[in-house]
């Protein structure tokens, strides 16, 4: 077993870990396996009828846990650490064999809600009295930390996997096997036995990279000819700073989109073709669940394409619902999640097909990173969003003009802006204090950004991730002042009414009074109160944010 096969072992633990379901991950098919056609009301569809079958034996089998936690004293699992608030999920068979676990151990998965960095230390803290037998730590496959722990306590002995888990929602995902230390004494992590090397000492197919260094591919930007989608498959343009705290866009969105002419057409009517030559580096694929109101049931693939057109220039192309036979077979076996590649494209070639995701894919995204450009005061917590721009900006004239005419926003620039960060102004994104020092873009619940509406760049928005005590969305500002570029240190605490921005239709937000202060030129605090109040004060639930 070598390191890629672990990696991509738990990168299919973290893709579908919270389905609680026992799935095996097989090669991968251009079909979408599992994707229904509209039921008929009242009727029942075969995706149904499995997941009733899945729901019972998942019942059974914590039916079962539960009978053998309530046993005896001193049997099974007690004194075995378990993250306090950790939910306890089904982990695929092949997450313990690709690990080497001895099926006669207790194998146990579980995920919740906080940073690998917390469980990690509390792991560390609750195992002090325990015999540290083997601990390292190795670099996943989108460059986050994987820790592994093998501990000893009497005849007992314990093995815990911590790392990332980002789908459907960020968090941590914790394997944790047990039983007599018979079973342990022999294991060794099956990565060849040695320390992880560093990035820049792996094979370069197994690496994520900013940038992919590719001395025939040149430097610099490349000038678009070709459009991904057809001209008359695109209803609009979308310019960047999109805001969508729901979906994880609780930053202003760092690319722009193409909206699909009919986004309910299925199946997936709109051929997605390469933008320009290069080499797409990364396929991500996702599996989705069916929005109720999709008149679907069961899930879809969902894929993400990149491209580097040069050694400082990319291209990402997301929301492919189906990749072409041919870049199936040039990929080889692609699994659910990260998939470091090497396929060399032309322009025009096509990659696959979109839309046909009713209520769930509005358009395609096409994000596009030059790395001669930079954004944001710390760039080094942002990855590829640091060096994001718009695709409109790198068309040739020609291709321009007919996509501008499809772009809606008047003021300039007309394809928008996502990094509104001024030093020592409230304008623009903070992280919350605790926010997750591996992955601090990917912890959206702890992300709030004071800055404008993508369509009118004077209307004030208030986008809030999660952590403060208020529904997750986008607010405007009664009276739209103060104007959060004008708010520094010297201004001390200012007071935002918070209501329903008009863009989100008839649905209306609860009413929220906010007071913000900047403590200092990269710290501010907020509190959130219901309903509108005069003059609030600060308390003890304030929270810290920083750039």
């Amino acid at each position: 077993m070598n390191q890629r096969s672990i990696l991509v072992a738990l990168v299919i633990v973290a893709a579908l870990s919270s389905l609680l379901i026992l799935w095996n991950p097989v090669r991968h098919k251009v079909e979408t396996p599992t994707e229904e056609q509209p039921s008929t009301p009242g009727e029942t569809t075969k995706a149904e009828e499995t997941s009733e079958e899945e729901k019972g034996e998942v019942s059974e089998a914590v039916e079962e846990v539960e009978e053998d936690e309530e046993g005896e004293e001193g049997g099974g699992r007690v004194g075995i650490p378990i993250y306090p608030g950790a939910v306890k999920i089904e982990l695929p068979e092949e997450a313990w064999i690709h690990l080497g676990i001895s099926p006669e151990a207790m194998r146990e998965g579980y995920q919740v809600d906080v940073s690998v960095e917390e469980v990690v230390d509390w792991y560390a803290s609750e195992t002090a009295d325990w015999e540290v037998m083997d601990a390292r730590n190795f670099t996943g496959m989108e460059n986050d930390t994987i820790y592994y722990r093998l501990y000893k306590s009497g005849d007992v002995g314990l093995l815990i996997f911590i790392s990332p888990s980002r789908m459907p929602f960020n968090g941590t995902l914790i394997q944790v096997a047990y039983g007599n230390w018979s079973l342990f004494e022999n294991y060794t992590l099956p990565i060849g036995g040695e320390e992880e090397k560093p990035a820049e000492e792996r094979p370069p197919e197994e690496v994520f990279q900013l940038f992919y260094e590719y001395p025939e591919l040149g430097k610099g930007p490349v000038i678009f000819k070709t459009c991904p989608m057809r001209l008359e498959d695109i209803s609009i343009v979308e310019p960047l700073g999109n805001l969508n705290p729901e979906a994880g866009h609780t930053f202003p969105s760092d690319h722009g989109g193409l909206g699909f002419v009919n986004p309910n057409k299925y199946p997936p009517p709109y051929i997605v073709r390469a933008p320009a030559d290069g080499i797409i580096v990364e396929i991500e694929w996702r599996v989705e669940d069916w929005p109720p109101e999709s008149g679907f049931t069961g899930k879809y693939n969902d894929y993400k394409v990149v491209i580097a057109h040069t050694s400082t220039f990319m291209s990402a192309i997301d929301h492919i619902s189906e990749l072409d036979e041919g870049i199936v077979e040039r990929a080889g076996n692609l699994t659910v999640g990260f998939n470091r590649v090497k396929i060399p494209i032309k322009e025009g070639e096509i990659i696959g097909r979109a839309g046909g995701r009713p209520k769930a894919q509005m358009g395609l995204d096409w994000i596009v990173y030059d790395k001669n450009v930079t954004h944001f005061i710390h760039l080094e917590k942002y990855g590829r969003s640091a060096y994001a721009v718009h695709f409109l900006e790198y068309c040739d004239e020609e291709l321009k003009a007919k996509l501008m005419a499809k772009l809606k926003r008047e003021a300039e620039p007309k394809w928008g802006q996502f990094d509104y960060d001024q030093p020592g102004r409230l304008v623009g994104n903070w992280f919350h204090i605790n926010v997750s020092k591996s992955d601090p873009l990917g912890d959206w619940d702890k992300h709030l950004a004071f800055v404008y509406y993508m369509y009118d760049p004077k209307s004030i928005r208030i986008a809030v991730g999660g952590t403060l005590p208020m529904k997750v969305a986008t607010y405007s500002v009664v009276g739209n002042a103060p104007d959060p570029a004008e708010v520094t240190p010297e201004t001390g605490k200012v007071v935002y009414w918070l209501d329903t921005p008009p863009e989100y239709g008839v649905e209306k937000h609860p009413k929220y009074t906010m007071i913000v202060e900047m403590i200092d030129e990269e710290t501010i605090r907020v509190e959130v109160f219901k309903g509108w109040i005069e003059d609030p004060e600060f308390t003890d639930e304030a929270q810290i944010y920083t750039r």
